[in-house]
């Protein structure tokens, strides 16, 4: 029976796949998610890396949440679809949300110039041989208890979320005519991206990156790029991708088995899931859950000011969804901090609130997408890009969960809303 779930889940995602070629929307929330995870499905129905069996209960909450994402994001994307398209008024769009270009290089080099000793600092390791996997392991574990308040409260606020951001604002300016503002964002956007990844080697922060780009082309391409502009995606995304080999060749110690490393990658999460399910007691946090990535910033804030106690519920929360542990998925097999999208809200409710907040996330990411065809402002032109990252990372975690991508949002409403704009008198 367990078969049967994983064939049909698999059938369902190729359909919305084909949808979605069809209806030739590459950028849309359930193609997207659908490619995914099409691929993640056949990983563990065809593939045998030596991971423990999936349970019933887990296999169970990948059919319900992964149907439910997929239905609610088709479904509320096209409800209302034609009329979502014709009262568009772009100039004034436009003027309402304006990035503020000078603000961003000024919070791109106070990044650069902050992090620039710990880069340093990796790059004289990497010299001397370690490798940035276990560099990002060290800075982990040692910045649970190192560092004074002061320095704990300006990563959380500043230094964690901004590089989503300056995603955002490389995969928008990248299809934009460069004027000498833009393009010193642009490159700045791209130094704090590269910063990110060379203060341990995420390698996500590259396929955001990547798929952050891809989106913004798919709205872009239908304003008849010309043969350089195609030929500058290509040459990203192809650089992107050279990258991720490079850093997981570097974090393998130059060993790197690349089809079980991406096996392990996309498809590892979900019998990570599988162990974290049946370690948890029948404790519910009825949405709190959900709610970390927006209260992780208080709290901490909180304590690091005012010396406030955590409760005990937060201690309870934080603890299970910052785990970066190691769990055994199979006998030789270990991974940290990967258990997909539906464990969070199976850690709020069980089965119900998978469902619950899978609708909600659909929503959102519907909304959103929508918004951004229809709509030509800095803000949404970032927002549903860096939403899409929720998309891309699905087989780690809920993003919304994580506090530097929740505050990555708020970054780019003060870096886009214009207080000044005055509506014209009639």
């Amino acid at each position: 029976m367990d078969k049967i779930y994983l064939f049909t889940l698999i059938a369902i995602n190729v359909l919305f796949l084909v949808i979605g070629l069809m209806e030739k929307k590459y950028g849309s929330p359930y193609f997207m998610f659908a490619v995914l995870w099409t691929f993640i499905t056949v990983i563990c129905t065809f593939f045998d890396p030596g991971w423990y069996s999936l349970t019933s209960e887990t296999i169970l909450i990948l059919f319900c949440g992964n149907i439910t994402i997929l239905l609610s994001t088709f479904l509320f994307v096209h409800v209302g679809e034609k009329k979502e398209f014709v009262k568009v008024n772009f100039e004034e769009d436009k003027t309402k949300f304006k990035f503020n270009y000078n603000l961003f290089s000024i919070l791109a080099i106070v990044y650069i110039l902050l992090q620039l000793p710990t880069i340093l600092s990796n790059l004289a390791q990497v010299k001397n041989g370690m490798n940035l996997g276990l560099i990002h392991s060290i800075s982990i574990y040692s910045g649970e208890d190192g560092g004074s308040s002061l320095e704990k409260i300006l990563s959380v606020l500043f230094l964690n979320p901004f590089p989503y951001v300056a995603m955002c604002v490389f995969g928008v300016q990248l299809f934009e005519k460069k004027e000498n503002r833009k393009l010193i964002a642009t490159i700045l956007s791209l130094v704090v991206v590269a910063f990110s990844v060379l203060l341990g080697g995420r390698r996500a922060n590259i396929i955001f990156l990547a798929v952050i780009c891809f989106v913004m082309f798919t709205k872009k391409v239908k304003y008849n790029f010309s043969k350089k502009q195609k030929l500058v995606f290509a040459g990203v995304l192809l650089a992107l991708v050279v990258a991720v080999l490079v850093l997981t060749n570097h974090r393998s110690n130059g060993n790197a088995d690349f089809i079980s490393t991406i096996v392990g990658y996309f498809g590892g999460g979900v019998p990570s899931l599988n162990v974290r399910v049946n370690a948890l007691d029948t404790s519910a946090y009825y949405g709190l859950a959900l709610l970390h990535g927006v209260l992780a910033p208080i709290m901490i804030a909180l304590h690091g000011v005012f010396g406030m106690t955590y409760p005990e519920w937060w201690l309870e929360i934080d603890t299970i969804i910052e785990a970066f542990d190691y769990v055994s998925i199979g006998e030789t097999s270990q991974l940290n901090a990967f258990n997909t999208l539906y464990f969070v809200p199976y850690l709020d409710g069980g089965l119900l609130y998978v469902v619950l907040e899978m609708v909600l996330l659909g929503f959102i990411l519907a909304i959103s997408y929508k918004k951004f065809l229809s709509k030509d402002n800095d803000f949404i032109n970032m927002i549903y890009p860096l939403l899409t990252v929720c998309i891309a990372g699905s087989m780690y975690t809920l993003y919304f969960t994580q506090y530097p991508y929740v505050l990555a949002f708020i970054y780019i409403f003060a870096l886009t809303y214009n207080p000044k704009k005055k509506k014209r008198s009639k």
